[in-house]
């Protein structure tokens, strides 16, 4: 059986932590796994080469250098296509691989989105995508509440609109199995920034300060001055990552970085950290399942979504708002237990990749 996933896969964190879970489900019963990305292929068959995929096939296909026709001939036969998580509606250039998914459909390939997401969605083509995608798909799942009762609301969206947790609540422990040390095991704190220029506007290097000033307050709970921090998407983030090691350095922490792209080591590093500060959801995400403090600045909507669904939205910091609070030194699963939501992501997969296949 031949199935296929579309999405950003490449260089990001939280992108490739959603592949290796479906990737993880699917060699249970697929002999070929197709990946079509708007990422680096290259970057992504070096990602790969660190999963235990069995006797499956896994065949990546970059979309930029393989175009329409390329994708039609290679689609074809597929059992289904799916997106396989993230915000892939977003003014901000997401359009949920509509193009692609539409022409699936034409040669009768069942299309599905699994465990996306809905963020601003005010211009005409966001809608326009987010229309069709209902119109198109066999089922859509989204990975909160509020972007499913988005959907809903399109023509088709009402029948097609499904919850599922995010895929990541279904990670591997394997993928955490990697022995990782830095400052030779003494506590330290782990910080992932993000690029966010396109969403404040021009210099957002006022984020970058107001982070370094919380894990410095930070750092005096813990009594450390060690900080790793994690370029959960390379490309994107790199000068936040820089400018961020450059203000730490001054302040007088010791810094070590891990790029997002080695999966299994950035996630040891978030479960060994004393207390995580994200901006971007993944991290945040996983430093959950290993139960490790942790907050996430409110950049966009799907933060505070997030969190309100693990019952934690005291972690959600935003701009000039960071005081410490007592609760964010908890163990998050205190707050909110895990099981239920690895189960349900785990149903849903199930029954995709078992169902279509039978």
């Amino acid at each position: 059986m031949k199935v296929a996933v579309i999405g950003y896969y490449g260089e990001n964190f939280g992108d490739l932590l959603m592949l290796s879970v479906l990737i993880e489900r699917a060699k249970l019963s697929v002999n070929n796994f197709q990946i079509y990305t708007y990422g680096d292929s290259e970057d992504l068959r070096l990602f790969l080469n660190q999963l235990s995929v069995g006797a499956m096939r896994v065949d990546v296909i970059g979309l930029k250098q393989a175009g329409l026709l390329g994708f039609l001939s290679n689609i074809r036969g597929a059992k289904f296509i799916a997106w396989g998580g993230g915000t892939c509606f977003m003014d901000e250039g997401g359009t949920g691989g509509i193009k692609y998914m539409v022409l699936a459909k034409f040669l009768r390939v069942p299309v599905f989105y699994i465990g996306v997401g809905i963020d601003a969605h005010k211009k005409y083509l966001t809608r326009m995508c987010i229309s069709m995608a209902m119109l198109f798909s066999r089922q859509a799942y989204f990975r909160d509440e509020e972007s499913r009762k988005i959907a809903s609301s399109y023509f088709f969206g009402k029948r097609k609109a499904l919850f599922v947790p995010d895929l990541a609540f279904s990670m591997s422990q394997d993928l955490n199995s990697k022995n990782v040390s830095v400052f030779d095991g003494n506590p330290y704190i782990a910080i992932c920034p993000r690029e966010l220029a396109l969403y404040f506007g021009g210099d957002a290097s006022e984020v970058n300060l107001q982070l370094c000033e919380l894990v410095r307050a930070i750092a005096g709970v813990i009594k450390t001055n060690r900080v790793v921090i994690i370029a959960a998407d390379l490309i994107e983030d790199s000068l936040s990552c820089y400018e961020i090691a450059r203000m730490l350095g001054e302040q007088g922490f010791v810094t070590s970085s891990v790029e997002g792209c080695r999966v299994n080591e950035t996630i040891s590093l978030i479960a060994k950290a004393s207390f995580l500060v994200s901006v971007r959801l993944h991290p945040a995400v996983v430093s959950h399942l290993c139960n490790t403090p942790y907050v996430l600045f409110g950049y966009s909507a799907k933060n505070a979504k997030y969190l309100n669904y693990v019952n934690s939205p005291q972690r959600l910091i935003s701009f000039g708002d960071v005081d410490l609070n007592a609760s964010w030194f908890e163990c998050p699963e205190e707050c909110f237990s895990v099981e239920f939501s690895r189960t349900e992501v785990l149903r849903v997969l199930d029954s995709i990749f078992v169902c279509e296949s039978d």
